[in-house]
């Protein structure tokens, strides 16, 4: 029997080449044979490999909570959850009569609105509610993934439930990481310029795919792998299926020159190349991790490409307290406030930062003295896009100002603070050279009026 060692070696291995699969199974089985089972590890698993198709009904049901973490209880669980479908069909029947020859997913998204109690009277008004829209969606993708009307229920259900809860606040979010990668990606950037050109990025319903969690884009094949990452806690996969897809049918959108022939090939992904699109997207999530949003590199080398990584720059540097700025000059004490307060005014969006410094606040306000002294600083300030930066150096130019003007107000200020002193130190060597004198004097008048006393004695005699 191999050692333990052998066997993460002989999965290490495997794992280079491409098989990802070895040993799921056992693994798999060891995590559903605890009592009661660890969701933890479980989440684990399902974020870090492929859930198995024989066992992934029952995974899934017990991460999304239909079923009990214990397995003696699961059975009587399950019992109560059959029966209370079928009360839902019975209310279905009844409040729904008109409509009995709809389809399953529509049937199901009646029952899941009765249950919460927001059934709407009208046909029409159901069908206008974005949430609905995408639950119908998920449904009746997962209609092709289950064989009976309870598991299409509970695990549509819940499914929902749970991505509205942790993945809806945040998905504004994914559009701009889905650029930010695809630009990281395509090393030659001709596949985003010819997407650029043809405003396809913008006219993509990239939003729409994650709420609805890719169904109907994906086949339902490839689309199991996706949701087993989702279950287990990952969404940053949702980003890296999109970006994938695009990567994937690079070669066919290069050769289309309408935007509308684009979308329609990227509104349905062929069949034969979803299971490429979906182990591309794994490739990008073992590269950059499950972390949301990611973290690609700038682009650029450096150069700042948004207002909002401006702006975290400008924040991550005021909120230090001891910072040193340009040419080695320390800002402690009072300094500090004067300097954020200098840092703030720059701290604005790229496009018109000539507004603030144009405001009325003196103490945000950069020194305009060192720019007029200085026509090469002025120059470098003011450019032909009305005074806009147009690139890191500007700001960095712009900080050197404000560093010199501070460094010349403290050195104004020792300066007043030395000839304060010396006036001070003057004076009192004034007032020593006045006491020293009137010593003298009183010790002659004594020494005088000594001598006279002497003299008239002397003549006494």
């Amino acid at each position: 029997m191999a050692t333990e060692h052998e066997r993460n070696f002989r999965t290490h291995f495997y794992e280079k080449v491409g098989f990802r699969t070895v040993e799921e199974k056992k693994s798999i089985e060891v995590l559903l044979s605890e009592q009661p089972i660890d969701k933890e590890k479980l989440r684990n698993f399902c974020r870090n490999h492929g859930v198995p198709a024989l066992y992934r009904n029952y995974v899934w049901k017990v991460l999304l909570g239909v079923l009990p973490l214990h397995s003696t209880n699961q059975d009587f669980v399950w019992t109560q959850r059959k029966e209370q479908v079928r009360e839902l069909e019975r209310a279905y029947i009844l409040l729904a009569s008109e409509s009995l020859d709809a389809s399953v997913p529509h049937k199901m998204l009646k029952m899941k609105l009765i249950e919460e109690g927001s059934m709407p009277m009208q046909d029409k008004i159901l069908d206008s509610e974005p949430s609905n829209q995408y639950y119908f969606s998920i449904a009746r993708a997962v209609n092709g993934l289950v064989s009976s009307d309870v598991d299409l229920y509970w695990i549509s259900t819940r499914f929902f439930h749970y991505i509205s809860q942790s993945f809806y606040p945040s998905l504004h979010l994914y559009p701009d990481c889905v650029v930010r990668c695809l630009r990281q990606e395509d090393h030659d950037q001709r596949l985003y310029q010819h997407l650029s050109d043809h405003l396809v990025l913008s006219a993509l319903p990239l939003l729409e795919w994650f709420h609805i969690c890719f169904s109907n884009v994906l086949p339902e094949q490839s689309l199991e792998l996706v949701w087993d990452k989702i279950i287990g806690g990952c969404n940053a996969i949702l980003i890296y299926v999109a970006v994938a897809i695009l990567l994937v049918l690079k070669r066919p959108l290069m050769a289309m020159r309408t935007t509308q022939e684009m979308l329609n090939i990227l509104k349905k992904i062929p069949d034969d190349c979803g299971d490429k699109i979906v182990n591309e997207a794994i490739e990008l999530l073992h590269k950059y991790g499950c972390e949301v949003p990611p973290k690609f590199k700038n682009d650029n080398d450096g150069v700042l490409s948004t207002a909002s990584d401006f702006r975290d720059r400008m924040n991550s540097v005021a909120a230090i307290p001891n910072r040193r700025p340009a040419h080695g000059h320390d800002i402690t004490g009072s300094k500090v406030s004067e300097f954020r307060g200098r840092i703030s005014s720059v701290s604005i969006p790229l496009r018109r930062p000539d507004k603030i410094l144009s405001s009325g606040s003196n103490e945000h306000k950069l020194n305009t003295s060192s720019t007029a002294t200085n026509p090469s600083i002025q120059q470098r300030h003011h450019h032909q896009d009305g005074g806009g930066f147009t690139g890191f150096g500007d700001f960095r130019n712009r900080i050197n100002s404000a560093s010199c003007a501070l460094r010349r107000h403290e050195s104004l200020d020792t300066s007043l603070t030395t000839k304060g002193g010396n006036k001070k130190q003057q004076a009192l060597d004034s007032k020593n050279v006045v006491v020293q004198v009137n010593k003298k004097s009183s010790a002659e008048k004594v020494k005088r009026q000594s001598d006279i006393a002497e003299e008239f004695s002397a003549s006494s005699n």
